[in-house]
């Protein structure tokens, strides 16, 4: 990658950003509701279930860490 040795150190030294220790504490959230709902609810209904809790999220942010946690919804059948 062509990085110098001390940009990456210092990289590696940094603190945490405000926006992902706000994204740990929103995955715990999505953990606590996704147990409450026995693994069933998908994004869409965790999103819904957050916004009634007063926690005020983007749905595709919803998604995106329940995929990176792979906790997925079951889906419907036809």
């Amino acid at each position: 990658m062509k990085v110098h040795h001390s940009g990456y150190y210092k990289w590696l030294t940094q603190p945490i950003s405000n926006r992902e220790q706000s994204n740990q504490k929103l995955t715990i959230h999505i953990k606590e509701l996704f147990k409450e709902c026995n693994g069933i609810y998908g994004y869409r209904n965790i999103h819904k279930d957050l916004i009634a809790s007063g926690i005020y999220v983007n749905k595709k942010r919803v998604a995106r860490l329940m995929t990176q946690v792979k906790l997925y919804g079951v889906g419907t059948y036809k």
